[in-house]
């Protein structure tokens, strides 16, 4: 626990309109069809959309959303950036303010209760800028945002981190299994198969071979304590560590229900690609599938295989539904491919469960510092609690 200094309460810091420090500035519209490959991240009304070859402006900057049912994002962007017409970039107009400090203090606050109308909702200019908050003297803010970025640089190497475990998993799968340059594929031939043409001692199969569904229902009403439940807006896009659940006391649709190690796949606009592992046991939505390999040694080559592109792409094309495509096991387990050996399959396994385990070992660590910045942010905030600058640092 960090130790109290004595700075001024938040009673005797001065109350002052946010629109005295700030601007806000409307982003531009660019859809996903007009978006080129890039490295500049695209925000939306409720945080990073997409990427696209070229920037709006240069970080850092405040990404407030700005339109929408759904809640609205408040994002920090270090780079240069872009930002839709569904949501607002900051500019400081006065020194007396740290934008980082401002990313927290709207963070902590919140959006949503000053959105205005009914069908669309949205945040006014004029609206957000008259709201008057207790701000503290710059030296102050400075002190308070570097002890909540330090958390946030913690975060964002654990989610660097998991990222580049995704990436290992998909690049050694890519190798071993689709470019068949696995460890002595050198002494091996291709033979002609039903598939074409695969490693000798490999055989032609599907990934209802190798894999199945779990429906096992859980009806509405009453859970158990703290039982994780996880619907599609939890579920990661390209990545498979799950970080957020929510927990329940009571269901108010039909779930299903999953173990630790199961894989949830996304059904409904299966392109939106999510695809991650249960790092415990509970329940998820209906538009959710569970599934799991066959065989004790297949499971990372499973894990691997149905987050693939290719895979992913598969069961976009076969989806039924124009505005919500479904996908379906029956269509997506269909599937060709070339299972290999079995001490190919384990040596693969052995692999991709270190890297799983040491995925949802960060999980862990995320959700504990985020409950963490969350307990402390409003002590900083209020003038409960401060730091001197080596403990900032």
């Amino acid at each position: 626990m960090l130790p109290a200094r004595g700075l001024p309460h938040v009673s005797t810091w001065e109350r002052r309109r946010i629109g005295e420090f700030v601007e806000l500035h409307y982003g531009k519209a660019l859809t996903a069809t007009t978006r080129n490959p890039g490295t500049v991240p695209v925000f939306g009304s409720n945080g990073q959309c997409g990427w696209h070859d070229s920037a709006l402006g240069d970080g850092p900057t405040v990404v407030l959303g700005r339109k929408g049912q759904g809640p609205l994002g408040v994002e920090w962007c270090e780079s240069p950036f872009w930002v839709i017409d569904t949501a607002y970039y900051v500019r400081p107009t006065s020194s007396e303010i740290s934008l980082r400090f401002f990313y927290y203090l709207t963070k902590y606050v919140g959006l949503n209760h000053l959105k205005d109308g009914t069908s669309n909702p949205s945040l006014g200019r004029d609206v957000f800028c008259r709201q008057g908050f207790p701000i503290p003297p710059r030296e102050v803010q400075d002190r308070i945002a570097a002890v909540l970025s330090t958390y946030d640089a913690l975060l964002e190497n654990y989610e660097r981190r998991i990222q580049l475990l995704d990436e290992m998993v998909r690049a050694l799968f890519h190798e071993w299994f689709v470019d068949f340059r696995y460890p002595g594929h050198d002494r091996m031939q291709l033979v002609d198969s039903a598939i074409g043409r695969i490693p000798h001692g490999w055989r032609a199969a599907t990934v209802d071979d190798v894999a199945f569904e779990l429906r096992r229902g859980v009806p509405k009403g009453a859970i158990e304590h703290g039982l994780p439940c996880v619907g599609l807006e939890h579920i990661p896009r390209r990545s498979l560590a799950l970080r957020e659940w929510d927990e329940l006391e009571e269901l108010g649709s039909n779930k299903l229900r999953f173990e630790a190690g199961e894989i949830l796949f996304g059904k409904i606009r299966p392109y939106f690609h999510k695809v991650a592992v249960a790092p415990k046991a509970g329940v998820c939505s209906a538009d959710t599938i569970v599934i799991n390999s066959r065989e004790t040694l297949a499971y990372g080559f499973v894990v691997a295989l149905v987050s693939s592109d290719d895979f992913v792409a598969h069961a976009s094309a076969t989806a039924n539904g124009a505005k919500m495509p479904r996908c379906s096991w029956e269509v997506m387990g269909e599937y060709e491919l070339a299972v290999p050996p079995d001490p190919l399959l384990k040596s693969f396994d052995a692999k991709v469960r270190v890297w799983l385990a040491e995925q949802q070992n960060l999980v862990m660590r995320i959700r504990t510092l985020r409950v963490a910045q969350a307990l402390l942010l409003p002590r900083l905030l209020s003038g409960q609690l401060a730091v001197d600058e080596e403990e900032a640092a």
